[in-house]
């Protein structure tokens, strides 16, 4: 089972988060709820969590600050944002901090379950990657890639992060190349392996290049040239 946490300023709201929908039958569990944004800090620094639901306007510390100090505990966990439509500008920055989608209030269970649906793929696939290639495919340089093909990274983030990676972000130019196999076939997975350990020596003293596996069967490169 994925776990869940739940944050929201108003009980009755965490109350209808947890009943709106069959949490088991997306593999999750919620592990924790509180309405104060404080409490389910310290206890994901004590306790892994697959995903976070938030809201953004809340009195002891706002949702997009949560967020930031989350990713910074656990990068993986993923995070769904509520909010009511005045705090439209909010969801953008959210979503800029890398979470998977918002949920406008009142909740609508048959949009909370979809979200959770996509998310329990997205974590089933970064599993599978682990699985596939180990936990090197899952690393913060990864992680960042990912946050980079899918402009998912603040401005500020994204440049700290790249700083921190040694990633030259003037280059004069970058191509992005996705290599795919059929996901169901093993000898696909095993040829999309091979490709990987191939493209790794073939683009040595031509190419800079970061890589990024969104599932198993899905590669992509960003590259640019030594020159």
């Amino acid at each position: 089972m994925y776990q869940a946490v739940i944050v929201d300023d108003n009980p009755l709201m965490i109350e209808d988060i947890r009943n709106s929908i069959d949490w088991a039958a997306h593999d999750f569990e919620i592990c924790f709820s509180s309405v104060n944004p404080l409490e389910v800090l310290t206890y994901l620094e004590h306790n892994p969590a697959d995903l976070m639901i938030t809201d953004i306007s809340m009195p002891q510390m706002n949702g997009l600050e949560l967020i930031e100090r989350v990713r910074k505990i656990n990068p993986l966990t993923a995070v769904l944002v509520l909010s009511a439509k005045k705090d439209f500008e909010s969801v953008r920055s959210a979503m800029r901090q890398g979470a998977e989608n918002y949920l406008l209030k009142p909740l609508n269970p048959e949009e909370l379950a979809e979200s959770v649906g996509q998310i329990a793929a997205h974590i089933h696939e970064r599993s599978l990657v682990y699985d596939a290639y180990g936990c090197n495919m899952l690393s913060y340089r990864s992680l960042f890639v990912e946050g980079w093909l899918k402009a998912s990274l603040s401005r500020e983030d994204f440049i700290y992060r790249a700083r921190i990676l040694g990633i030259n972000l003037e280059m004069d130019n970058y191509t992005v190349v996705c290599f795919s196999a059929p996901p169901d076939a093993m000898p696909g997975k095993e040829n999309m392996s091979r490709l990987f350990d191939y493209l790794l020596s073939f683009f040595v003293g031509h190419f800079i290049c970061h890589f990024c596996f969104e599932s198993p069967s899905n590669l992509t490169c960003i590259l640019c040239s030594v020159d």
